[in-house]
């Protein structure tokens, strides 16, 4: 089944496949339909710049 993260998600009208993938202040190593190998937060939104699918990364940082 095809799985989209948040932003491809709201692109394409599909449900959101990657929420909860991982705990808050962590990333997951997932493979989004629009994005292609992208890395997620909890919230499921693709952090990664270079993705497939443009510019629509959000910010994420390391905290301390």
């Amino acid at each position: 089944m095809a799985e989209y993260c948040a932003q491809c998600a709201k692109q394409y009208g599909m449900s959101n496949g990657f929420i909860n993938e991982c705990k808050p202040n962590y990333l997951a190593n997932v493979i989004c339909e629009g994005c292609g190998v992208i890395q997620v937060n909890h919230k499921g939104e693709c952090v990664s710049h270079d993705c497939d699918n443009g510019n629509h990364a959000v910010e994420w940082k390391i905290k301390k």
